[in-house]
């Protein structure tokens, strides 16, 4: 062999190994690294994702603390479906606060299906005078718990009226007031 054919040999041998060597460690080698990089890529925006999650909590614990004690307040403007005594006995205080005779009763009524929240419907019937009712509605308005008025009616008290028993302690001027309303309940869990 001639040294033209052992350079061409060797050049040949040189090629074919290069491509070997290219086909089979720098291909791959370069190929896990695309793969690597795409996953690092992946692994990093799900890493802002996740760093903003929890960014994202840690706001909104430091909101609810804030407000916490606001939802408690709002929570307590319902009152207990199960059992609403203290209710009934605001509004027996308030009437006597006002001056009015007072009688509370369950209505039943059909709920609508528009209807978003629980409530216990209640018919208040009252006799005296005038502006010790609108004091009483005023107080019921801003008492502590969440109530709709749904129907008010007045009526003044006829002269035989005032002449019975029941209302002998009123003089002309007195009325018989009919309150329908609706006092919203904790939700049912």
């Amino acid at each position: 062999m001639n040294f033209k054919n052992k350079t061409q040999t060797s050049l040949i041998m040189f090629c074919v190994l290069n491509i070997g060597l290219i086909a089979f460690l720098i291909y791959p080698l370069i190929s896990d690294i695309r793969k690597n990089s795409q996953e690092l890529i992946s692994a990093k925006k799900d890493f802002i994702v996740f760093e903003a999650k929890i960014r994202n909590l840690e706001e909104f614990n430091t909101t609810y603390l804030e407000l916490e004690p606001n939802f408690e307040k709002a929570f307590n403007l319902f009152i207990d479906p199960k059992a609403p005594v203290r209710f009934m006995e605001s509004l027996e205080k308030i009437s006597q606060d006002c001056q009015m005779q007072t009688e509370i009763l369950p209505v039943q009524i059909s709920r609508v299906k528009e209807d978003q929240w629980s409530f216990l419907p209640l018919k208040i019937t009252s006799v005296g005078y005038f502006p010790n009712f609108l004091k009483f509605l005023k107080k019921i308005e801003y008492s502590p718990y969440l109530i709709e008025i749904q129907s008010l009616s007045i009526n003044g008290l006829t002269e035989r009226e005032i002449k019975s028993k029941e209302f002998e302690n009123l003089v002309f001027g007195g009325v018989r007031t009919t309150l329908d309303i609706k006092v919203f309940t904790q939700q049912e869990q």
